[in-house]
């Protein structure tokens, strides 16, 4: 199963095929998506709403009321790690029903990875990573330019 965003009209689509057709999950627009290593019907994805949570694969959403405003999200093995639009990380270890607020970098983020205890954000011409589950960031690249 591939869940993801048209990038022409911002729908969320959902092929079972192997992309070769799509279905769309009429889900409100989101901005990014994320879907658990361990359970594909799992899926989180962000938008202007809030976060929300499908448990059957992008079919259905839910807004999670008590999760932070988080902007771009990373689902491995074992936890959820996202990011506000400030900067903020957050992680959950429970499927994204409580969530702790971790280290923060210093500029708007434009994607997200994470790995275990490695995280790493792409904030405006900068790559900061943290080898501590985000608690801490260091800058590995820095002036990405065009990026």
């Amino acid at each position: 199963m591939i869940v993801g965003q048209s990038a022409h009209d911002q729908k969320l689509l959902r092929s079972e095929d192997g992309g070769l057709s799509w279905q769309d999950l009429g889900a409100p627009p989101v901005f990014d998506i994320s879907i658990n290593p361990a359970n594909a019907d799992e899926v989180i994805a962000t938008s202007e709403q809030g976060l929300l949570k499908s448990t059957d694969g992008g079919l259905n959403f839910l807004p999670l009321p008590n999760a932070p405003r988080l902007m771009l999200v990373s689902w491995s093995t074992g936890s959820i790690t996202g990011v506000e639009p400030e900067g903020q990380l957050h992680r959950s270890a429970d499927a994204a029903n409580t969530w702790q607020a971790l280290g923060s970098v210093s500029s708007q983020p434009i994607a997200i990875a994470a790995s275990g205890e490695r995280v790493a954000v792409l904030a405006e011409d900068t790559i900061w990573q943290s080898d501590d589950g985000g608690v801490s960031f260091a800058a590995r690249i820095a002036n990405l330019g065009g990026h």
